[in-house]
C-alpha cells in the first residue's frame, strides 16, 4: 500500500503584500520510495525531506526545523504562527519575515536567523544558541504546540479537568476522590 503525503500550499496576495501558507495535514514518507532515495518501501530511513521556503536568490530563504532530518516526518506537530502544522512566510519583502540570509558586518549570531519560533527568546552562545519556549510550546526552536494537559481525558468517573499554570486538576463528583477521581467512597 502505499503512503500519502497531505499537505496544502496558498499564494495570498492583495497587489502589494505577498504571504505563502504551508499546512501540513499527514506526513507518512520523508524519502520517496526509489533506490536512489535511499528510502526504503515505507518512504523512510533515505535523505531525508526539506521543508520551508526558497525565493530562488541564494538570499531568502527559511528551512523549517527538522527539514533534512527523520523529524521532518512530524512537521504537521510544528508552527510558526501558533496553530501546529502551519507555516506562514512574508514574501513580498527584501526579507523573508521568518528567517533567511543577511548579509552584514558584523559577527554573525547564531540568533541571527531568528530560530526561536511562536514567541520564543534566543539565548546565543558561542557558536550555538538555546530557545525558551512560552508556555505552550516545545522544541528545540519551540516548534512544537504542547498538547493540552486535559485533552487526553485524565480525570475518571465523570470528574472535570481544569488546567493552569502548566499543570491540571481533577473536580471530582460526589462519591469519588483521588487526583484523577479513581476512589469511589460511601
Amino acid at each position: 500500500m502505499f503512503q500519502v503525503n497531505t499537505f496544502q500550499i496558498v499564494l495570498i496576495t492583495d497587489g502589494l503584500l505577498s504571504f505563502t501558507i504551508f499546512n501540513y495535514e499527514s506526513i507518512t514518507w520523508t524519502t520517496g520510495m526509489h533506490a536512489s532515495s535511499g528510502g526504503n518501501l515505507a518512504g523512510l530511513g533515505g535523505i531525508a525531506a526539506q521543508a520551508g521556503f526558497n525565493a530562488g536568490d541564494g538570499k531568502r530563504y527559511f528551512n523549517i526545523p527538522g527539514s533534512r532530518t527523520d523529524d521532518i516526518v512530524d512537521v504537521e506537530m510544528t508552527t510558526n504562527v501558533g496553530i501546529p502544522g502551519r507555516w506562514v512566510f512574508r514574501i513580498d519583502d527584501a526579507q523573508v519575515q521568518v528567517g533567511g540570509c543577511n548579509n552584514t558586518t558584523e559577527p554573525p549570531s547564531p540568533c541571527d536567523s531568528e530560530p526561536c519560533l511562536n514567541g520564543g527568546s534566543c539565548d546565543a552562545h558561542e557558536d550555538s544558541y538555546t530557545c525558551d519556549c512560552p508556555r505552550g510550546f516545545t522544541g528545540k526552536h519551540c516548534e512544537k504546540a504542547r498538547p493540552k494537559l486535559c485533552s487526553s481525558g485524565p480525570c475518571r468517573n465523570g470528574g472535570t479537568c481544569k488546567e493552569s499554570d502548566g499543570e491540571y486538576h481533577c473536580t471530582c463528583p460526589y462519591r469519588f476522590t483521588g487526583k484523577h477521581c479513581e476512589i469511589g467512597t460511601q
